[in-house]
């Protein structure tokens, strides 16, 4: 085994990312910009990575997976493909919260502008928003919470740099005026901090973390 193989998934967004890292130096990754198809892609991608690196599963020491918050079907087909990777735990599972990963992405241009503090924004459905608050290190000092675009606006400050992977209409906050995609390589690198510092799981336990409750849609079947 070489121990510092890890294999990373993305799909808490609408993206279908995957990347094999060495350590927290990604090797290569592949990465569908297209929504609503991981079911159909994942397992897809993964073996081209493994066919294009001649790699085995075996030569893994983990499986980082975005772990939430996120799309709820996209977080399940995540866990599920990990935790069969994983299932007799010699690979080691290690679930990385979707908005950690994003604040560590962002640390090095957050840091150039020195603000008190980091706000991760990350869009749930409608005008409804999931959201964290980082120091400038990347450590949290909020859990992860709920609001609206009104809401959001209301508690972010002038001296706050925000990182969301899509664009907010905050003006007052520091931000790239980009979009700024979270793909698997940022899933690789977190997720190798996670490992060393011995942040895994088993997989019989791992359940993503949804942070709201699942509403299935129901379609009107009523004849006209």
């Amino acid at each position: 085994m070489n121990e510092n193989y890890i294999l990373a998934l993305e799909t808490a967004t609408n993206l279908c990312s995957v990347c094999l890292a060495n350590r927290d130096i990604p090797l290569i990754e592949h990465t569908i910009y297209i929504p609503n198809i991981t079911d159909q892609m994942l397992a897809q991608i993964v073996k081209r990575i493994v066919d294009e690196t001649n790699l085995t599963f075996d030569q893994l020491c983990a499986v980082a997976v975005s772990s939430g918050p996120g799309s709820f079907t996209g977080l399940r087909i995540g866990a599920a493909f990990a935790k069969g990777l994983c299932f007799d735990n010699k690979i080691k599972l290690v679930p990385v919260p979707t908005l950690s990963a994003m604040a560590f992405a962002c640390l090095k241009f957050a840091q150039l502008i020195k603000p008190e503090r980091i706000i991760v924004v990350l869009p749930s459905h409608k005008d409804i928003y999931y959201y964290q608050f980082f120091d400038t290190d990347g450590n949290e000092t909020s859990n992860v919470n709920l609001g609206t675009l009104d809401e959001l606006r209301a508690i972010v400050r002038n001296n706050d740099f925000l990182y969301s992977s899509s664009p907010v209409d905050i003006p007052v906050a520091n931000k790239l005026e980009i979009r700024n995609y979270l793909t698997a390589k940022h899933i690789a690198q977190f997720g190798w901090n996670l490992y060393t510092s011995g942040m895994t799981t088993s997989p019989a336990d791992f359940v993503p973390q949804y942070h709201q409750q699942f509403k299935p849609k129901v379609k009107d079947k009523r004849i006209l």
